[in-house]
Parts: C-alpha cells; structure tokens; sequence
C-alpha cells in the first residue's frame, strides 16, 4: 500500500462555538476513516486574526491536520470542506510519500516530545526571577551609576557657568 502525508490546514468562522467546530472535525476524520486515511496529528491553533478579511470577517478559528492517505484522499475531503458553511478557507499540501507509516508515527512522537520539552523548558525560563543587578566590586551597577552622578556634580561639570562681561 503507498501512502502519502498530507497537511491541511481549514479556518472556521469566528462564531462557530465548540460543539460546531468539533462537528466540523469529526466530519473530516469521518471521510479519512471511510477512505482508510490514518489521522497523525491533529492541532486546534485557536482564534486568530486573519491576514486579510474573509467574508467579512477578520478572525477565524484555525484547525490543522496531518494524515496518511491514498491518492484521491484529499479530493474527498476538500470536497467536505467547501460545502461546510463554517468553513471560510482550506489549503491542502503533500508533504512527503511514505514508506513506512510506522516510522513516520515515531517521528511524529518524537517531535512532539522535543515540541512539550521546549515548551516546559521557556515556560521554567519566564517563570524565574529577574537575575540580580551585576555586582562589580562589591557595588551593584545601578549603584555604581548613582555614585558616578555624584562624582560629576561635585567636580562641577553639570554646572551652568554664567558668562563674564
């Protein structure tokens, strides 16, 4: 059997609640069920703004897909996606044939691995404290800084001279 990968990305109606966008979803996964497509990854990217208006709207709800399937696979479900009204644009790629759908299901699980650990990893990152303020010579730069005001004003280069007649 020759699989191909494809990614489809559709974009719902910003009013489409939850229960509608799921229906929306469970639909396509119904038509790659029916065509023996094999679902490997799928991601809600949420509400967003749309590069331009789309049928007068400026947000849309954002849904990506990436499955295995036969050619005429992604023909039946665009054909889904265009008489879905809450669906405002789709785009369909290929992204590589398969050889081995299980090795491509390891791929995919190891980057989403990597994906969770460099999430957690800048998550840790934002969560710590401001570092100090550089310390050199026992004096913390912004004190260092006030100190160097001071200096100025005594040696009087901050004053305004008059001038002689």
């Amino acid at each position: 059997m020759h699989l191909r990968e494809y990614e489809t990305i559709f974009i719902l109606r910003p009013d489409v609640g939850d229960e509608g966008m799921s229906q929306v979803v469970e639909r396509v996964k119904g038509v790659l069920g029916s065509k023996g497509a094999v679902l490997l990854r799928e991601q809600n990217w949420g509400k967003k703004k749309l590069a331009y208006e789309i049928d007068k709207h400026l947000k849309g709800i954002y849904h990506y897909l990436d499955y295995a399937g036969q050619p005429g696979t992604v023909e039946e479900v665009e054909r889904i996606l265009k008489i879905v009204e809450a669906v405002i644009r789709y785009q369909t790629v290929k992204v590589t044939d398969i050889e081995s759908l299980d090795a491509r299901r390891a791929e995919i699980q190891k980057e989403a691995e990597d994906e969770e650990r460099r999430r957690r990893e800048r998550e840790e990152r934002e969560s710590l404290p401001a570092p100090p303020a550089a310390v050199v010579n026992g004096e913390t730069a912004a004190a260092d800084a006030a100190g160097d005001a001071e200096d100025k004003d005594e040696a009087g280069e901050d004053e305004v001279q008059e001038p002689k007649d």
